[in-house]
């Protein structure tokens, strides 16, 4: 059974994520069948963490979101999201 119910709103969802022992199989089992998550998975396989977020920086850049400003609105969420500010 899903641990997520369909009836969650999303901060209740991303509490539900915070707590748990591993986030990202929890997303697994909620997101897996989702083709775009899939699609997120193969992009993100054998990434560094600045691999990853130089994809986030382009897919950012592809939509016009400021990429700053999204990773403040999620971190302003309680997620931790590790910056590299290197160049």
């Amino acid at each position: 059974m899903n641990p997520i119910q369909s009836n969650m709103n999303p901060m209740q969802i991303i509490a539900q994520l915070q707590s748990s022992k591993n986030p990202m199989q929890m997303m697994k089992s909620i997101l897996g069948g989702n083709p775009l998550f899939q699609r997120a998975m193969q992009m993100a396989d054998g990434k560094n963490p600045r691999e990853l977020q130089n994809i986030a920086k382009n897919l950012c850049e592809q939509r016009g979101i400021d990429f700053d400003q999204a990773v403040s609105q999620i971190q302003n969420l309680g997620v931790k999201i590790p910056v590299d500010n290197g160049k």
